[in-house]
């Protein structure tokens, strides 16, 4: 796949000066990808919950720095999401100045939270044979705004830890936000974009540090990417809607 373009050159110094070209890059790429424009005791005491979380239901050792798999049954997952949920680290999101300021010029002023905040940890799965098909390790490609289209938003997407060709991460189909694409409604979720819609040349990603940001158009086809690494993959992600400085 090919790589992510970053946007941090529409960046000044340590602020967002543009609003207007970033929304004008986000709707004709369908993302913006900026690196290390987070703060790192911000984006750790996010890693820290979650890494607490599996700690405590024991799929991650006691005192392990890094979220790797101690080889558990696969049932005391369940009870890591719970755990987790338990934390709601998520209000570290909603209470933040620094990431506030950023999230205000990316939607251009005021904003609402939906709430649709995930937070999201990715376990590893056995690897497969080799295959020579890029897409063969997608999870499930979809556009949020396809189930939702009434509501209006863009999505954030923060990589909790560094993210390798191993560990997965986020793929984005660049340049196929700008409609409805045809979906399988043959399937259990009636939510996956239909196979050979998209062709391979168009997906990109990255390998994502902590700090980074993804930011998409809601109409963005997306994907996760399956876990082959030893460890577990921690990300959070959620849907602002920007509010309207002139009401009628």
């Amino acid at each position: 796949m090919r790589e992510l373009t970053a946007a941090n050159d529409v960046l000044g110094d340590d602020v967002f000066r543009d609003s207007a070209a970033l929304d004008h890059l986000l709707h004709a790429k369908g993302y913006l990808f900026f690196r290390d424009v987070l703060d790192g005791a911000f984006v750790e005491g996010l890693r820290a919950e979650y890494l607490v979380a599996l700690q405590e239901a024991g799929v991650v050792d006691q005192g392990s720095a890094e979220p790797v798999w101690n080889g558990a049954c696969a049932g005391r997952f369940a009870a890591a999401l719970e755990a987790l949920k338990a934390r709601e680290p998520w209000k570290r999101l909603c209470a933040d100045p620094m990431l506030a300021r950023i999230l205000r010029v990316i939607m251009g002023g005021e904003y609402s939270w939906l709430p649709l905040i995930t937070c999201r940890v990715s376990p590893p799965i056995e690897r497969p044979a080799p295959c020579s098909d890029a897409t063969s390790r997608f999870v499930r490609v979809h556009q949020d705004g396809y189930n939702n289209p009434s509501l209006t938003f863009v999505i954030f997407w923060l990589p909790l830890m560094p993210i390798d060709e191993d560990v997965g991460g986020l793929a984005i189909a660049e340049g196929f936000n700008g409609t409805v694409l045809p979906h399988d409604t043959s399937g259990p979720t009636k939510f996956g974009i239909r196979s050979g819609v998209i062709p391979e040349d168009a997906w990109a990603t990255a390998t994502f540090r902590s700090g980074d940001m993804v930011v998409l158009d809601a109409l963005t086809p997306h994907t996760g990417i399956t876990n082959h690494s030893d460890r577990f993959r921690m990300s959070i992600d959620f849907r602002l809607s920007p509010q309207c400085r002139h009401p009628v």
